[in-house]
């Protein structure tokens, strides 16, 4: 599927789920799975929370005047029997902290289930018991007529740490769904599904707003956003035509279109001559430390001593150096990469999905274990 369309499906998906007591990231993960999107891909990944801003969004604008309220009466409250500490905003934001602290201790945990089906299809089967038994023993008044807290305005302190505390679970196991956790640990602290229900809404901002800035910080970070899509910076010093890597994709290119266009091998051929040849090593070490190391103890030195002179007999004229592909040789290559792939598209298309993710996922794990 598209890109766009899939968006706007996952899209549909999400304000769908958002709301309800089920895991909205969850529903996020499985839909990009049943349309063959890389679970362990950055973007993706980063794609599922980002998107719930958008859901988010809408709660100030439905409670404003609650906000309003609160706000106006900060931090005395509504009858006067409110302290800094005990306001709602405030136990809101103290409850956002009991999350937030751990949530950001374990992102790398929360990631990796991130990728999990049986994670999350565990995490949906243990929520969903949890919920229908705290409901079916605490739903019910404790009291005649009366819940020990009906209202949000009456929420503790303690109990407000307490749902922090509990929401951790919707962070490291994705399909714990977090208005689940606070709905289930509100009634088991002693409050009505209703006054549980509108502390999930209200700790759902700062809590959506803090996890989506930190993924978008990360990711337009120069250094950690490059890494977070499996990607690393590079310094160039100064500037070129082209970029460094458009130039280096350039001149590969071109020597595989005239070989092509030459009839010295066809597109499929050619294909894995690149991508289990110079691309492997490649993408493993860049060239010069490949050349550097495919000499042994002389290094480069050696190389250059052993090897220069074929490389140089190469570079005298006998690689590509045309400057234009004229209208012709475009529909040449067009015709054979077509002719080679007919077919074949979307398909070939999730293999090399999946072998991105797991060339990315492999040189991550190398860099982790060792210098380089």
């Amino acid at each position: 599927m598209h890109d766009y369309l899939l968006s706007v499906l996952l899209g549909i998906v999400e304000g769908l789920t958002e709301f309800l007591p089920v895991s909205s990231t969850a529903h996020l993960r499985i839909v990009e799975k049943l349309f063959y999107v890389p679970l362990d891909d950055p973007f993706w990944k980063m794609y599922s929370i980002v998107i719930q801003l958008g859901a988010i969004l809408c709660l100030p604008i439905y409670f404003r005047a609650r906000i309003a309220r609160f706000l106006s009466t900060f931090p005395r409250g509504e009858r006067q029997d409110r302290t800094v500490l005990t306001h709602p905003l405030s136990l809101v934001m103290i409850a956002f902290v009991c999350t937030a602290v751990p949530s950001l201790l374990l992102t790398k945990l929360i990631g990796k289930h991130l990728e999990s089906l049986t994670v999350m299809g565990v995490s949906l089967l243990v929520g969903g018991i949890v919920m229908w038994i705290v409901d079916a023993y605490f739903g019910s008044p404790r009291t005649v007529g009366r819940h020990m807290t009906e209202r949000m305005e009456d929420v503790s302190l303690t109990q407000a740490v307490w749902i922090g505390i509990c929401q951790v679970a919707s962070a490291v196991f994705p399909r714990t769904s977090r208005s689940m956790s606070t709905i289930a640990a509100g009634q088991v602290a002693g409050m009505s599904r209703t006054a549980a229900l509108e502390f999930s809404f209200f700790l759902s901002m700062p809590t959506m707003i803090a996890a989506t800035g930190y993924d978008l910080l990360r990711t337009f970070h120069p250094k950690h956003g490059a890494e977070a899509l499996g990607r690393m910076p590079i310094v160039v010093r100064k500037p070129v035509p082209g970029y460094v890597v458009g130039r280096i994709a350039a001149a590969v290119w071109r020597e595989c279109i005239d070989l092509v266009l030459q009839g010295v091998i066809d597109v499929p051929d050619l294909d894995r001559a690149v991508s289990l040849g110079p691309a492997l090593g490649w993408a493993a070490a860049g060239p010069h430390l490949t050349y550097h190391l495919a000499a042994g103890e002389g290094g480069v030195t050696a190389f250059l001593q052993h090897l220069l002179t074929s490389f140089e007999g190469l570079w005298d004229g006998k690689l590509a150096t045309w400057q234009r592909l004229e209208p012709q040789q475009q529909r040449q290559l067009t015709q054979a990469i077509e002719r080679a792939y007919a077919g074949k598209v979307e398909m070939l298309r999730e293999a090399r999905d999946r072998r991105l993710s797991a060339i990315l996922r492999g040189l991550e794990q190398s860099r982790a274990a060792g210098p380089g």
